[in-house]
């Protein structure tokens, strides 16, 4: 809330009750500055004489603690002295021991006189003081009961001025809180529309992530599409691979084929070996040297050929491990792919099914967002609706207020209006000049609804006093024409005016000055309808002024005149705000 301002009317009224708290404080209330310092001063002398008296008080029961101890003491020595002197004895020291305590015995008597005078004095000077203060108190008794009208006067316009202060306070909470009502309910529709924003925002986002979702469910379709032809080309490089692998294994059959048809020469070249040997065996003739020659040579290409033989056998074993080896390797590495791009489209998916779990935490958090938002929209209108609720009822109170004022607005307009063809009927028929009794009972002045019941009593008390008047046959100076009351027919249609109120004044020829007449209050009704068109139809007879007015004439006309003072009360208003 924002600080009030030092000048306000509040703060000012305030001030004022604080220093007319701080005269009265002071004693200085309504100029009688004089009694209050008097009252002043006789409380405090009361104060001093009272302290005075309290210390003399103390004194004198110290100064009898003191005489009863010495009392105390003197019997002690009484008795001690009765003791020892019967016992005559001729001892030296008990008789200066006797004689010491006579002379003491004596100064302690002398002492305890002393201390009775003291005591004597104090006692004489503790009633003075008493009567003193006797004095004072009835001196200040008797002031008391001078200031004590003062001071209920005082009392009264302290409570007085703290009730209207109350009021004054009461009055700006009320204020106070109707504007904090005001702010709170502005404050509620601000919030309601940035909820409703938020709303709609969220809801954007919301259909956004839903898109964002539907999106990622593509992009995964196309990837485990993508994975399933990645999947199938390896597929193929692996049938290619192993197509390949088949082809080494032919060339391996082939290796095996050679290597069997190299064994079999050599097994036809060692049975050749072994037939020529036989042969050789066989010849013994001079030809032996050259086919040992021969088979030396035959030895040494087949130990060339075994040499061979053993090469082709090593390199066909090297051949054979190099191709076991590559197959291992090649068996090794595309399981190796085929593992890594697993873990790969694992991973993928892995990191797919993260990125949708994140989602769904998000989609999630939204949804609880969106939630607690329409909570806290429904508690906002809940609110919403209490304070309209209570502002409804606040304003069906002001509206009935409202209504129960035009209520009485109406009320006392047709109260006035009666009054008005009251006294327009009953002088009319008189003859008067009705300009100047309007103006002589102020009926042609706009009134104020707040004073209507003043206004009103005035006009009944005028009312009465001018038809008492008229009664005793006064003229009066703001009336024009008034030589009707010298004829009998005037006077006739006044009694015949008057018969409502003769119950309560008595028709008599004498004149008297109205001002010193006292009209009680209950002359000052007014005549219901019926009784006023009775009384008319009754004077009908009496055609020589004016023609007497039926119920619904009297109420047409009074409908027309309140539309007339409507109407022109209206456009006064107009002119006014304009």
């Amino acid at each position: 809330m924002e600080k009030s301002n030092d000048n306000s009317p509040r703060n000012n009224f305030i001030k004022k009750s604080k220093f007319s708290e701080h005269k009265l404080s002071a004693g200085t209330f309504m100029g009688d500055e004089n009694m209050a310092d008097m009252l002043n001063k006789l409380i405090g002398d009361h104060k001093s004489l009272f302290k005075q008296y309290r210390t003399y008080v103390i004194e004198s029961d110290k100064l009898f603690a003191k005489y009863v101890l010495m009392v105390e003491a003197l019997k002690q020595e009484h008795d001690t002295l009765k003791k020892l002197l019967p016992c005559e004895s001729s001892d030296l020291m008990i008789s200066k021991r006797k004689k010491k305590n006579i002379k003491d015995l004596s100064v302690l008597l002398e002492e305890e006189a002393c201390l009775l005078k003291d005591i004597s004095d104090t006692l004489e000077k503790i009633q003075r003081l008493q009567l003193t203060v006797n004095e004072k108190e009835k001196v200040l008794v008797m002031k008391k009961v001078d200031l004590g009208d003062l001071l209920d006067v005082a009392v009264s316009r302290c409570r007085r001025m703290r009730q209207l202060q109350e009021l004054e306070d009461r009055k700006y909470d009320r204020s106070v809180q109707y504007n904090s009502v005001l702010n709170e309910n502005k404050k509620l529709r601000k919030k309601i529309d940035e909820i409703k924003v938020t709303r709609d925002a969220y809801g954007t986002s919301y259909t956004n992530v839903l898109r964002q979702i539907e999106m990622t469910k593509l992009k995964k379709k196309f990837l485990l599409e993508e994975v399933q032809q990645f999947i199938e080309e390896k597929d193929s490089t692996v049938t290619m691979f192993n197509a390949i692998l088949s082809g080494s294994k032919k060339e391996d059959d082939l290796y095996q084929q050679k290597i069997e048809s190299m064994k079999q020469m050599i097994r036809n070249d060692t049975k050749t070996l072994d037939f020529l040997v036989k042969k050789l065996n066989e010849r013994t003739d001079l030809k032996a040297v050259e086919a040992e020659q021969r088979l030396e040579e035959l030895r040494e290409t087949l130990e060339e050929e075994g040499k061979l033989l053993s090469f082709q056998q090593e390199a066909l074993e090297a051949i054979q491990d190099l191709t076991e080896e590559k197959e291992g390797y090649m068996m090794v590495h595309t399981y190796n792919q085929k593992e890594a791009d697993k873990m790969a489209l694992f991973n993928y998916i892995a990191d797919l099914n993260g990125e949708l779990t994140h989602l769904k935490q998000k989609h999630a958090s939204l949804l609880k967002d969106i939630d607690a938002l329409k909570a806290d929209d429904v508690a906002t209108k809940e609110n919403y609706t209490m304070e309209m609720k209570k502002n409804e009822k606040k304003y069906s109170d002001l509206m009935r207020e409202m209504e129960k004022c035009n209520e009485e607005s109406c009320r006392t307009n047709t109260t006035i209006e009666t009054i008005k063809q009251f006294i327009e009927c009953t002088f009319k028929r008189l003859g008067c000049d009705m300009g100047a009794m309007e103006k002589k009972l102020g009926l042609d002045v706009d009134i104020n609804p707040n004073n209507m019941t003043v206004f009103l009593s005035e006009i009944e008390v005028d009312v009465a006093k001018l038809i008492h008047s008229y009664n005793y046959g006064l003229r009066l100076k703001s009336l024009t024409n008034y030589e009707h009351l010298k004829d009998e027919a005037g006077k006739a249609v006044i009694r015949e005016t008057m018969k409502t109120f003769e119950s309560v004044i008595p028709y008599v020829d004498e004149a008297e000055n109205f001002k010193s007449v006292e009209v009680p209050h209950s002359a000052l009704a007014i005549p219901t309808k019926d009784e006023f068109a009775s009384n008319m139809e009754s004077s009908a007879s009496d055609l020589t002024i004016t023609r007497a007015r039926t119920k619904a004439e009297f109420e047409e006309a009074a409908k027309k005149l309140i539309a007339s003072r409507s109407a022109s009360n209206a456009k006064r208003r107009s002119k006014f705000i304009k």
